[in-house]
């Protein structure tokens, strides 16, 4: 398996995760094995130009928490956890949008309140 279809196998089901709880669920990829670019610039179609910004600091945002709990399992022992990364993504999300992320917070303004689960 190349390394690329390893990481979208498990960050677009993340991704996905993550615009289903910030109340975006018809932005998430569907079952279908596809890769992140390919998700990620279909999605990115489907939402209006003023929030791309958003939706993408959004998509980015999910992949750094996902990547952020990888390390603290490879080098600190921790236990891989869902709800972890969901929490983590919570906190980075309000901590973003505290230092300015304009794109990220008229999406958070607009469509949801992140619910981590």
């Amino acid at each position: 398996m190349q390394k690329s279809s390893m990481i979208s196998k498990t960050l677009v089901p993340c991704c996905g995760l993550l615009l289903h709880r910030s109340g975006l669920p018809n932005l998430s990829p569907d079952n279908a094995l596809c890769s992140l670019e390919d998700w990620w610039s279909r999605a990115v179609e489907k939402v209006p130009r003023d929030l791309q910004s958003g939706f993408n600091s959004l998509v980015i945002l999910g992949a750094w928490s996902l990547w952020r709990h990888r390390n603290n399992c490879v080098f600190n022992g921790r236990s891989p956890s869902l709800a972890s990364v969901l929490t983590l993504a919570g906190d980075e999300l309000r901590m973003w949008c505290l230092a300015g992320a304009k794109g990220l917070k008229l999406l958070s303004a607009l469509v949801f309140v992140f619910d981590p689960g």
